[in-house]
């Protein structure tokens, strides 16, 4: 016999009482296909080689209403007794809900590898050979990536598909092969990409240049000029992106401004992402500005935004309140003055602006 175990079973009302939980595991197993376990705690004990004073306890529990259980059918009771003439035999009481749950589950991932499979026949691909490299470093492949990745249109084929190891996996996500390739936190094996034609259909390396670049066509069938006139334009292109990569990036600046110091590299990723180099000095004088006259920010630490929902919910444009400092008050006031013919407001000792204020009418 066997029996499905769903997790909510260590995180509801049996949290703590692990001589229920082992118990209730091994009558899910012992349970026949209507829910009964018919046997005495000796037999259980010896059957599951659990100590009988485990086995007893947990029966204790198992069988006493439970107010704070998921299901109140009988109070809350795991198991029942099925003669109450006789001290031992037991029905679990929530034994059918759980087996349409398993069967429902069963189902959901039967019809998952029904519509992969589907797929895959449709695609004529099969997966990675067991014992292939990865094609981007060299290391043991755990699965394939695809070079396109679905998300960008990529077919699921196998030209498509190249065995990559978990980290390279991982790294390049749904970003563009290009991207990745130049990116310089992934250690990549130039050689082993460029001698993979897979690869190269979608990206090279042109002479005098050690970054990858996407590969507008395919150069086996360009004459000679084609292919020089190709280089000459990606070489443009290779310019043009340095000088985009030598704006200068400020996100320090910001992060050294901003007072809430947590999550820097999810915050850097977001700066970097959203490309916030070119309104940099927006962003860094609204946070300081900030730091020192929002109340709330002021208030407490733990009131001011993450720096990434700062930098997400692009904040920096928000309008908020800024508190009058005492020159403005003193300037207001003699606008006043000034407007009413009155004597030069010079604030009087005994006179806040305010006060003045009030007592003007204004």
């Amino acid at each position: 016999m066997f029996g499905k175990v769903f997790a909510s079973m260590y995180e509801g009302t049996l949290y703590g009482q692990w001589q229920a939980i082992i118990t209730m595991q091994q009558l899910i197993v012992l349970a026949d296909a209507e829910g009964y376990v018919d046997m005495t705690p000796p037999a259980i004990a010896a059957r599951t080689s659990i100590p009988m004073d485990i086995i007893e306890a947990g029966l204790k529990i198992l069988a006493d209403p439970d107010p704070y259980s998921r299901t109140p059918v009988n109070d809350g009771r795991r198991i029942e007794l099925i003669d109450p003439n006789r001290p031992w035999g037991w029905r679990l009481v929530n034994h059918a809900y759980y087996r349409d749950l398993a069967s429902k589950a069963d189902k959901r991932e039967k019809d998952r590898v029904r519509i992969r499979e589907k797929r895959a026949e449709a695609s004529g691909y099969d997966g990675p050979v067991t014992g292939e490299d990865c094609s981007y470093c060299g290391a043991a492949a755990t699965g394939i990536d695809h070079i396109i990745p679905t998300s960008r249109g990529g077919p699921n084929t196998a030209e498509n598909t190249t065995p990559a190891c978990h980290r390279c996996n991982s790294s390049k996500r749904d970003r563009d092969l290009v991207d990745f390739l130049n990116d310089s936190t992934t250690e990549i094996d130039q050689e082993r990409v460029l001698n993979n034609p897979k690869l190269t259909r979608f990206a090279h390396i042109i002479p005098g240049s050690s970054r990858f670049v996407a590969t507008r066509r395919d150069q086996s069938r360009m004459s000679p000029m084609q292919k020089q006139k190709q280089d000459a334009n990606t070489s443009k292109d290779i310019g043009q992106q340095a000088d985009r990569n030598r704006v200068k990036c400020r996100f320090e600046e910001f992060w050294q401004a901003y007072p809430r110091k947590v999550k820097k590299k999810q915050a850097a990723d977001l700066w970097k992402r959203k490309k916030l180099d070119r309104i940099a000095d927006p962003i860094i004088t609204d946070v300081v500005a900030r730091s020192k006259r929002d109340p709330q920010w002021q208030e407490a630490t733990k009131l001011i935004p993450h720096p990434t929902s700062y930098l997400n919910a692009e904040r920096w444009t928000d309008e908020w309140d800024e508190p009058q400092t005492m020159e403005d008050a003193w300037a207001k006031a003699c606008r006043v003055a000034k407007d009413r013919g009155l004597e030069p407001f010079k604030g009087a000792p005994h006179e806040t602006p305010e006060q003045f204020m009030a007592r003007v009418g204004a």
